[in-house]
């Protein structure tokens, strides 16, 4: 089973019993992912179409004399109340899909998407496991002699034997169709992560009787990590390449070199954030806001929202100049930088039409092939860590949460503040761009404010910002 979207529609395909394709239409995603996972609970979507399509003409209409009810029957005493929604019925096997809605249902300051992509990622790889097995059965391991259910794998059951299955699962595209491609121990990882956030709820959160005794998830073995080498430029190659792109986008190209900002941050940047004249110090940029792609898979603008990412970044002189005449004639919430037809950035428009062709022409200079816009983050603090800079100085630019995140991806480039980071990437972009460009007509009205969000900002929603994207390589 798989969901597309299709105009206002999502739609759950799936392959009868004769191979033909069909599909029951819906008009939100969230609504698409708990049929699918309803049809895998009951065994079928024909099973799931029944009960979805019964529940409505199984009620009974209500009659003028139910309305009316007799004086005796309204001094009757109450009837015992009915559950609330999401509750578990006493002595009802506890599910996993039960336990996940009533966890997702009563957590807090979590992000419509998260809670989307959690939602899916539930339904594809943890439901088809588990189905209706009474979580209260379940171990890490199964002992010897001790009666488990089984599971789809026909082995006994038990998270152990889950991450094992997960093994020979293959990922999902978007739309929920397989790739044919192996789960990554990464996502793996994820999913464990999923559910034992789930168990440690139902242990947690109910103090005087848990719904679970203890957590099944924890001591589990599982895949390592195996971090790949990132692209990134050598000096050398940051000037074959810049010479070799689409001059509408030089500027971003030393934007994101000279700061190591992230592709959304760089997209969602207004002139208001951009302080190249300041009363004070040296001239620096405001990350406040960025692009985010939300729940329904469409982009949308709002404030970082971790206190790491929201961060003041100071550019080096030559980083300066090429930006200056990006802000003539903008206003204060004019975007810094554009696609060619002076609409929003877009990543894959810039990389399949701009980025991609410049890195194919620089093959003969050794350019990596394989190097996305991410890479232009990963140079920046490649640069400043082979150069010896610290790593915690590193790390606030990057606006990682902590200085093990940034050692973690980039430690290998480790060779003692501001002023030395300036220095190393002023080296090299001083040779690319040209320092003699006019100012004239770009205000100097903006005076630095650090970390007070502008009104304009404050009316954008809250994004979350982790490091999640420097752990895995963008898609091109």
């Amino acid at each position: 089973m798989w969901i597309e979207q299709r105009a206002r529609q999502y739609r759950v395909y799936w392959r009868t019993k004769n191979d033909n394709r069909a599909y029951e239409a819906f008009a939100t995603r969230e609504e698409a992912q708990k049929f699918k996972a309803a049809a895998v609970i009951v065994g079928s979507p024909e099973d799931a179409l029944v009960i979805l399509k019964g529940m409505a003409s199984s009620c009974a209409p209500v009659s003028q004399a139910d309305i009316a009810a007799p004086a005796e029957a309204q001094s009757a005493p109450a009837p015992t109340p009915a559950l609330l929604p999401g509750a578990l019925s006493p002595g009802a096997p506890l599910i996993m899909q039960e336990l996940f809605d009533l966890c997702m249902g009563q957590s807090s300051g979590v992000q419509t998407r998260t809670l989307t992509d959690a939602a899916s990622a539930f339904a594809n790889h943890v439901v088809p496991y588990f189905g209706v097995t009474d979580v209260r059965l379940l171990r890490n391991k199964v002992r010897p002699r001790r009666a488990a259910p089984t599971g789809p794998d026909g082995k006994p059951m038990s998270i152990t034997a889950w991450v094992n299955w997960l093994s020979t699962r293959s990922a999902l595209d978007r739309a929920g169709a397989p790739t044919g491609q192996p789960l990554s121990p990464k996502t793996i990882r994820n999913l464990h992560a999923l559910v034992s956030q789930v168990c440690q709820f139902a242990v947690d959160d109910h103090e005087d009787e848990p719904l679970l005794p203890r957590n099944p998830c924890i001591g589990t073995k599982l895949p390592e990590v195996q971090q790949q080498e990132r692209p990134f430029l050598e000096p050398s190659h940051f000037k074959a390449l810049h010479a070799a792109i689409d001059p509408w986008f030089r500027p971003l190209l030393v934007f994101l070199v000279a700061t190591g900002v992230r592709w959304g941050e760089a997209a969602g940047l207004r002139v208001r954030h951009m302080h190249l004249d300041p009363s004070q110090g040296r001239p620096y940029v405001e990350i406040m806001i960025a692009w985010r792609r939300g729940s329904d898979r469409r982009m949308v603008l709002g404030r970082v929202k971790t206190k790491a990412s929201q961060r003041r970044i100071t550019l080096a002189p030559s980083a300066v100049a090429a930006l200056r005449p990006l802000l003539v004639g903008k206003g204060p919430d004019d975007a810094v930088f554009t696609m060619r037809g002076k609409g929003p950035l877009h990543h894959g428009n810039f990389t399949a039409r701009f980025l991609m062709p410049a890195v194919a022409a620089c093959a003969p200079d050794g350019v990596d092939q394989r190097l996305r816009a991410h890479g232009f983050r990963h140079t920046h603090a490649a640069w400043l860590l082979s150069a010896g800079r610290p790593v915690t100085s590193v790390q606030k630019r990057l606006g990682h949460e902590s200085p093990l995140t940034t050692m973690k991806i980039y430690g290998h480039h480790t060779a003692d503040v501001d002023a030395g980071d300036l220095d190393v990437v002023d080296g090299v972009l001083v040779d690319v761009v040209a320092v003699d460009l006019d100012d004239e007509g770009v205000s100097a009205a903006i005076r630095p404010e650090l970390f007070r969000p502008h009104p304009a900002d404050e009316l954008l929603p809250l994004l979350d910002d982790s490091d999640d994207d420097d752990l895995i390589e963008e898609a091109a």
